[in-house]
């Protein structure tokens, strides 16, 4: 087959001497053999060489190589393979064009090359699916040092309550396990590792004569007798997905509720503050619930997308994620647009409707055995959530807002925890907003983001937050995609406090800074 592509090209180019013909197929044939059966560097390199003898590659050598997915890396090589056939195949044509004629044998010879990359491409198909439908694991880490200040003379429960020495603290380290079972099923879950409960106090002492409690978490390794103090996990979510198109998929177990850009990309190295705003930390919806997620996107253009889910779950209660203490499910709807261009436009929205129950069961210690459920505390929250982000040349504009209504069920209300105080909480309006504003700066080498953020929390009267307004700013500092860097400074100021806590004036600021990682 050589000889006849050769013969072509002679037949269109000034007469050569015998031997350099000869000379000129046995290079050709030499090259094929060395492009693919040298080592991956040598490959790409010998693509490259072999370029100006192309039409004259013997298509045998090349249906011997057969590309195996297993033995082929991600490092780009087997681009560099498909792209040196193709412009062989592509100097083929050219050169079979000068001759008006044409020849049947030689457009075979190109239409087998074309079905061997074609088979060379399925392969990279099935090799990065192999890929993917490996076991997983990757994480997030940050390292935190702040120190609160207060400035007003009166002593108030905040004292007590947030630490006002300077400290360093490990903020989170989670885990992601994840896995591609088959092409619509997949499953992930996330952990966060902690400290706590070490130091939790349990009881503040108080002039009734009750005794300070602290948790004591400190244990002993008994092989080598090394103490140490046991911290806990917090299993963040872990779910189970069916996904058998963009349009449709549905996951099962405990997922992370679709409202605010916060809960759901919850990195740091991805958020821009360090601060969490307290319509997160508030949990006027549950951050995260267990049930049925079903969910999909639609693109009705190449910049624009849209997002839609519906949630189904045991509702809120102190043993949701496995036990469910009424029969009440709680019910939530979720959409989404999101606009890729120029200007970059993201903009959600969420409503849930669930029951909070708590209950105690009562069980009679005679025979004939008998028991009772006595529900403590029982409301309805209906709650709404909508956010928008806007990107634009390095301008960073991200609000939030949520409102939620409580309504306490048949006298179930929450007692106030004022021991001298026999009352208890009204049914209320919760409701929190914050703004964001941020800019990146046009350096080339570095990646900086000035901030300001503002911060309203109504919070419902049981909520350790005070009711007011927060004012911040601060630097995030992209070191690279994988390490950030942040400083903040926020100040909040409030007259209005929980009723068991007056109402003196909360004065206060918060220095901040953060190292976080992904990996």
């Amino acid at each position: 087959m050589i000889r006849h592509i050769m013969k072509k090209i002679k037949t269109a180019q000034p007469p050569m001497q015998p031997c350099r013909a000869r000379r000129l197929s046995f290079l050709a044939i030499f090259v094929s053999v060395i492009v693919f059966t040298s080592s991956i560097s040598a490959r790409a390199q010998e693509g490259s060489d072999a370029q100006d003898a192309a039409g004259e590659t013997d298509s045998r050598e090349v249906s011997r190589y057969k590309s195996d997915p297993k033995d082929n890396s991600s490092d780009g090589s087997t681009a560099v393979e498909m792209e040196t056939l193709k412009r062989r195949i592509d100097a083929m044509e050219a050169s079979l064009a000068k001759n008006t004629a044409g020849d049947d044998a030689a457009s075979a010879e190109i239409e087998a090359l074309k079905q061997h990359i074609e088979t060379f491409e399925m392969d990279e198909i099935l090799r990065v699916q192999d890929e993917e439908r490996k076991l997983k694991f990757y994480g997030f880490a940050d390292i935190r040092w702040f120190k609160t200040i207060y400035y007003q003379d009166d002593e108030h429960y905040l004292d007590g309550l947030v630490n006002g020495h300077n400290t360093f603290i490990v903020g989170h380290w989670n885990l992601f396990a994840e896995r591609q079972l088959s092409d619509s099923f997949r499953a992930m879950g996330e952990v966060r590792f902690l400290f706590q409960p070490l130091g939790h106090t349990n009881q503040y002492a108080d002039p009734t004569g009750a005794e300070f409690d602290r948790t004591d978490v400190n244990a002993v390794d008994n092989p080598d007798a090394y103490f140490f103090n046991w911290g806990g996990i917090s299993i963040e979510r872990i779910w189970i997905e069916f996904k058998p198109s963009d349009y449709f998929g549905v996951k099962a177990g405990k997922f992370l509720t679709p409202y605010s850009m916060w809960n759901v990309d919850h990195s740091p190295t991805v958020l821009i503050p360090i601060h969490t705003p307290y319509l997160i930390t508030g949990k006027y919806i549950p951050p995260a619930q267990t049930g049925l997620y079903l969910f999909g996107r639609a693109f009705p253009s190449n910049a624009m997308m849209i997002n839609y889910g519906l949630t189904l779950s045991n509702g809120e209660g102190p043993t949701t994620e496995f036990y469910d203490l009424d029969d009440k499910k709680a019910l939530g709807a979720s959409l989404g647009v999101s606009w890729d261009g120029p200007v970059k436009l993201d903009i959600g929205s969420y409503f849930y409707m669930g029951d909070y129950t708590d209950l105690e069961v009562r069980i009679a210690s005679y025979v004939p055995m008998d028991w009772d459920e006595n529900i403590t505390v029982s409301y309805k929250n209906k709650a709404f959530s909508t956010n928008l982000k806007l990107e634009w040349n390095g301008l960073l504009l991200q609000g939030e807002y949520m409102r939620g209504v409580v309504r306490f069920q048949n006298g179930k209300r929450i007692h106030v925890r004022n021991p001298t105080v026999n009352e208890y909480e009204p049914d209320c309006i919760q409701w929190a907003t914050y703004a964001l504003l941020g800019y990146r700066l046009p350096f080339d080498t570095l990646s900086i983001m000035p901030f300001l953020m503002y911060e309203y929390v109504h919070p419902p009267g049981w909520a350790d937050t005070p009711r007011g307004h927060l004012y911040g700013g601060g630097i995030n500092w992209r070191i690279n995609p994988f390490v950030v860097l942040k400083a903040e400074f926020y100040h909040q100021k409030t007259t209005d406090r929980p009723v068991e806590a007056g109402d003196m004036p909360v004065d206060y600021h918060v220095i901040n800074t953060q190292l976080a990682v992904t990996y």
